[in-house]
């Protein structure tokens, strides 16, 4: 079943599966190319899709996050830095920050250099983030499952800074 489609700048379709033999799927210019771990991918399982400021495409699996570049895929997990578990939903920012959620309610932001653990010390109002999503300003929104909605507008080089949005409580 396709549970993530995603378009890229270049125009072409993504589409992550769920369940055995899924995978992920591009259709360009009329046909389909289609990837399974045997061919890099870290998962077959894709949550989340999402493009980063380069252009490369990074996907939200059950194990960690992966990264399709010209190169290949680069997979993503704990021993990188981001919080251990699925990665449920994946964004990129206006700054070029890419951003996961784990099914451990953990979010964290890889800013092109460095993975860094998103908390209640970056300005988020909880501490179980439920959803995260990219506005039209490139600026981060994260939901929470006790707490109001949270914004960050990301810039390069500096710590996340989040602040309540009024009258979001769920």
């Amino acid at each position: 079943a396709i549970v993530s489609l995603h378009r890229d700048r270049q125009g072409r379709i993504w589409a992550g599966g769920y369940g055995r033999g899924s995978g992920l799927s591009c259709h360009d210019r009329g046909s389909f190319i289609n990837y399974l771990r045997q061919d890099g991918l870290p998962d077959e399982n894709i949550m989340g899709l999402a493009s980063d400021a380069d252009g490369a495409l990074w996907m939200a699996t059950y194990r960690g996050a992966a990264m399709l570049d010209t190169e290949g895929f680069l997979p993503w997990s704990a021993r990188d830095g981001i919080d251990s578990g699925t990665v449920q939903q994946i964004t990129s920012t206006g700054d070029g920050s890419v951003w996961a959620l784990t099914s451990g309610q953990k979010l964290s932001r890889f800013d092109g250099a460095t993975v860094s653990k998103i908390t209640r010390a970056n300005g988020l109002p909880g501490t179980r983030p439920s959803s995260i999503f990219t506005d039209r300003d490139g600026a981060l929104l994260v939901s929470d499952e006790a707490a109001a909605t949270a914004r960050c507008q990301p810039t390069a080089g500096e710590s996340a800074r989040f602040e309540a949005i009024e009258d979001t409580l769920p």
